[in-house]
């Protein structure tokens, strides 16, 4: 695999009856990476603190897709995994399921200005403990349990440490991709089109995503 290729990880699941898609973009950073050994990465680090956002009757994790969005051409075809276990891990006793299309808004920061230059993505599962009126609860709730934005907050520090803190040394370092940088012609070198990830934003407000209002698109 060429060094700079930019790979796009979907985690796909079902989250209280909706679909529910995170999407993450890495670059490769040492010329061995692969499709594969991405997903690997993301399941061998921070899936077990995704895994914990979620209910036991939610699946997040049914299908993990890498494939190449910027770099060698022709473009690779995109590769899927499996993993053993789909289903979340959060403690259920006691706990009310919110809307499906409840979540929480993360900010993928940068060390450049401009909206090409930053990045977002949304995490759902937001029980009814979870917050009080339009914000989320920073503390534990429910007997001590830590609450969706902590739980959140623990997946985004596994996936630093992952893919962001050690920097150079990463196999795959977490970006944002500008479609928009991406689509001039001629083509932009990939480094040109994104930009490494240095720092995340979280939402205290309760955010939706109409896309997981049940009904939507129907």
């Amino acid at each position: 695999m060429a060094t700079n290729d930019t790979l796009q990880l979907s985690i796909i699941g079902t989250v209280q009856g909706q679909q529910h898609v995170h999407t993450l973009h890495m670059r490769l950073q040492d010329g061995v990476g692969t499709e594969d050994g991405l997903i690997d990465a993301w399941e061998a680090g921070p899936m077990d603190e995704y895994k914990a956002i979620f209910l036991p009757a939610d699946n997040p994790v049914q299908i993990m897709r890498a494939a190449q969005v910027c770099g060698t051409v022709p473009l690779r075809a995109p590769k899927e995994q499996v993993p053993a276990a789909t289903i979340g891990t959060r403690g259920s006793a006691g706990w009310l399921p919110g809307p499906a299309l409840l979540a929480q808004l993360v900010g993928e920061r940068t060390a450049l200005a401009g909206r090409t230059r930053q990045g977002r993505f949304f995490i759902g599962g937001v029980d009814d403990h979870d917050h009080a009126g339009n914000s989320f609860t920073i503390g534990t709730v429910n007997a001590g349990e830590p609450s969706h934005y902590g739980r959140v907050t623990a997946y985004l520090d596994a996936l630093a440490l992952a893919f962001v803190t050690a920097g150079g040394a990463l196999a795959y370092r977490l970006v944002v991709h500008s479609r928009t940088l991406a689509g001039v012609i001629p083509p932009p070198q990939c480094q040109d089109s994104s930009t490494p990830v240095t720092a995340f934003s979280r939402q205290t407000l309760v955010t939706t995503m109409r896309s997981r209002r049940p009904g939507s698109g129907i």
